[in-house]
């Protein structure tokens, strides 16, 4: 009974691609820069983020800009609910959107920012590219992440 307690932890560990011991916590920090309209939905965000990967994410002057934009356009002319840029210097999260879709882009956009760059996860998570449920950083949206990000955990949530 004892081990089946403890191998959901023996996943989690087997899952962190870093070493804690040999990582830099400098690379494992990323700060964000939100709008006032954004500040909420960006701080938690950040927050979730940091107790998954076990890096700071924080708000601090000069961290990504996380900005409400008018219009956020897909290849197909239709409006996007928000996109990071190239450089991965700027979320865009589209104006018109209500305060859980807000929410959850912040959080969609994160994976890009972190660790994803422009690709996105074949699951229902947070990284996915396809409707669904894109508020729960899985085990899978976490491991791409994880992948570029030098995580110092790998607490995926649900």
């Amino acid at each position: 009974m004892a081990l089946l307690a403890l191998l959901p932890l023996a996943c989690q560990v087997a899952s962190n691609p870093v070493d804690p011991a040999s990582a830099d916590p400098a690379e494992c920090r990323i700060s964000f820069d939100p709008q006032e309209a954004l500040l909420t939905e960006t701080a938690d965000a950040a927050e979730r983020w940091s107790r998954a990967t076990g890096c700071t994410l924080d708000i601090a002057e000069g961290g990504v800009h996380v900005q409400l934009w008018l219009r956020i356009d897909k290849a197909d002319g239709s409006q996007a609910p928000g996109s990071t840029s190239e450089d991965l210097r700027n979320v865009y999260v589209h104006a018109q959107a209500s305060q859980q879709q807000r929410a959850r882009t912040v959080m969609h956009e994160i994976c890009h920012v972190v660790g994803i760059g422009g690709d996105h996860v074949d699951t229902d998570g947070v990284c996915s590219g396809r409707p669904g449920r894109r508020d729960i950083i899985d085990a899978a949206s976490l491991e791409a992440v994880c992948a570029h990000l030098p995580c110092l955990a790998f607490v995926p949530e649900g």
